[in-house]
């Protein structure tokens, strides 16, 4: 629950000037990488940081930090994106091995403790990004994978890609067994 003194403070900020820089900021953070989870607008995290901050679930110590904004960026919108990277990394993993298409069920966990753990910041969003282009650098000798890659990354289901991208879905389940070995592989050299 959020504390009525903070409360006031917060309603009485000029809303439109934060939200804009706020925006500003977030879309900075993700330029060079065009691959937003599919439905994903870069306004969603912010929309997620002031609710964060409106429900007392992040506390803003207006003592500790005056500045209102640089509090959003560097101690809310950080950790989201550092956040939402981490789960776009691990979503593609998880999508491959629980597609229900392969024996991964067993690959997931030697899978996922290479992956590094991810602390809030900067650093954690490039390693996330490094890792994720580790996995299509893997891919770059096959086109189709890559494709299907992509789409897995997004969130689409086997289905949707094979109507998405006019394939079998036979050929699309092959594609993803494809992907499966070549990634693990990369992962687990890493």
């Amino acid at each position: 629950m959020i504390d009525n003194e903070i409360l006031q403070k917060l309603n009485a900020q000029d809303w439109e000037e934060i939200i804009l820089e706020l925006n500003l900021f977030v879309h900075m953070q993700f330029r060079g990488n065009s691959e937003l989870r599919k439905g994903f607008e870069v306004k969603d995290l912010v929309n997620d940081a002031i609710s964060l901050v409106y429900t007392g679930n992040r506390k803003w110590d207006y003592q500790k930090h005056p500045d209102l904004i640089k509090f959003f960026k560097f101690n809310v919108l950080k950790s989201l994106i550092s956040n939402y990277f981490q789960a776009k990394e691990l979503s593609v993993i998880t999508k491959l091995s629980y597609a229900g298409l392969s024996d991964a069920d067993e690959e997931l966990p030697d899978l996922i403790g290479n992956i590094p753990d991810y602390n809030h910041g900067i650093d954690a969003e490039m390693e996330a990004k490094e890792t994720y282009d580790t996995m299509i650098g893997a891919l770059a000798d096959d086109d189709d994978a890559q494709l299907v890659f992509e789409e897995l990354a997004q969130g689409a289901k086997p289905k949707e890609i094979a109507e998405s991208l006019d394939y079998k879905i036979e050929d699309v389940r092959n594609i993803i067994k494809r992907i499966e070995r070549k990634v693990s592989k990369v992962i687990s050299n890493k």
